[in-house]
C-alpha cells in the first residue's frame, strides 16, 4: 500500500509536468478572479483562475435578474477550449439572444419552454460563429486581446 500511495503520487507528478510542459508553463497561475453579489431573490459568487493555459480562454456571465422578473438569473461558463474568442463572444450574445426569444419573453414559460429557448440561442451562436459576419467579429475579439496584452505584431487574418 505505500508503494501504490508512491506510485499515484509519481503518476501525479508526472501528469502535472506533462501539463506545464504542453503549455510551457514551469506551474500553474493560481491567481483567483472573484465576483460576488446578491438579487432581490438570491447570493451569488464566482471565481475563476487561469490554471496551465498560456491565458484566460474561459468567460462566464452573472445577470442575478436578467429581466423584469425577479426569478430569472442568468450564470453561464463558457469554456475557451483552446481560445478565448469563442467564449467571450457567446458570453456577450446568449443573454441578448435569450432576451430576444419570444418563448423566453414569456412570463407564463415553462421550464421546458425556457430549456428550448436556450437551446436555440446556442443554435444561433453557432450559426453566427460560421458565418463571415462571426467571424469578423472573433477576429475583432481576437486583435483586441492581442492589443490589451501589449503584443505586437500584425492583426490576424481576414
Amino acid at each position: 500500500s505505500a508503494r501504490r500511495g508512491l506510485r499515484s503520487r509519481f503518476v501525479h507528478q508526472l501528469q502535472q509536468a506533462a501539463m506545464g510542459a504542453s503549455h510551457g508553463l514551469a506551474a500553474p497561475v493560481l491567481e483567483k478572479h472573484a465576483e460576488d453579489g446578491r438579487s432581490e431573490t438570491l447570493r451569488f459568487g464566482a471565481s475563476s483562475m487561469q490554471g496551465w493555459r498560456p491565458k484566460q480562454e474561459d468567460a462566464h456571465v452573472v445577470i442575478p435578474k436578467l429581466d423584469q422578473d425577479a426569478a430569472r438569473a442568468l450564470f453561464c461558463v463558457f469554456d475557451g477550449h483552446g481560445g478565448e474568442e469563442v467564449a467571450q463572444l457567446a458570453a456577450q450574445r446568449l443573454p441578448e439572444l435569450l432576451r430576444a426569444d419570444a418563448c423566453f419573453a414569456g412570463h407564463g414559460s415553462t421550464p421546458d419552454q425556457l430549456a428550448d429557448a436556450l437551446a436555440r440561442a446556442n443554435f444561433q451562436i453557432d450559426t453566427y460563429v460560421a458565418s463571415a459576419e462571426g467571424q469578423a467579429e472573433l477576429r475583432r475579439i481576437l486583435n483586441a486581446a492581442a492589443g490589451a496584452a501589449g503584443r505586437r505584431g500584425r492583426p490576424l487574418p481576414a
